[in-house]
């Protein structure tokens, strides 16, 4: 919440994830990041969370049905689907293809949280067939948690809702948001 929108494309690694439902309705879900840019034959990699890649496995979307697009306004919110996911309108939005997608094979199924919140969306070809400029994220190094990062701040970046307005109505615009994040404790599964 209280993010701010990414006008200047700052973060353009950071996808949003769409899919085409049954009845021919683009709904929106998650956040992600390129994690692999791909090259010649080989196809660019979406890092997501695998509640994200878990649902669409148990709506049972095939992977020609889901897209992710990298552009800072993603597709428009336009209302809520029977599934409690947005409606998204992607028009003028370029949607990139998935060829497949998968969760960590550790992940339950249920509401238990996890430590291997972990999907990939493998993309349609390297992202450059798709979006030029486009770099996979850095990751920090093996053993970075493994120091006190308590009180540091991180960026958190998304397409998700910020806050829900006076009225009682989500707020979501559809634009891709950056805000600060405070670490406050490091667990084995998570980072608060």
């Amino acid at each position: 919440t209280n993010g701010v929108e990414d006008t200047d494309n700052d973060y353009s690694n950071v996808g949003s994830l769409v899919f085409l439902d049954p009845a021919g309705n683009f709904e929106g879900m998650c956040s992600g990041t390129l994690l692999a840019a791909g090259s010649g034959s080989v196809p660019a990699q979406f890092l997501t969370a695998g509640h994200c890649t878990a649902t669409l496995a148990a709506f049972e979307i095939p992977a020609s049905d889901v897209f992710v697009s990298f552009d800072p306004k993603g597709p428009t919110p336009i209302g809520f689907a029977p599934t409690g996911l947005a409606y998204v309108a992607p028009a003028g939005v370029p949607l990139v293809p998935a060829a497949a997608y998968a969760t960590h094979p550790a992940y339950p199924a249920g509401p238990s949280p996890s430590g291997y919140d972990i999907g990939v969306v493998t993309l349609d070809g390297p992202i450059s067939d798709h979006y030029s400029g486009l770099s996979a994220v850095t990751l920090a190094p093996a053993g970075f948690l493994d120091q006190d990062v308590r009180g540091d701040s991180v960026l958190g970046v998304g397409y998700g809702m910020q806050a829900f307005s006076p009225s009682g109505a989500l707020a979501w615009s559809g634009w891709r948001n950056y805000a600060p994040i405070t670490v406050s404790a490091v667990q084995p599964a998570y980072l608060h």
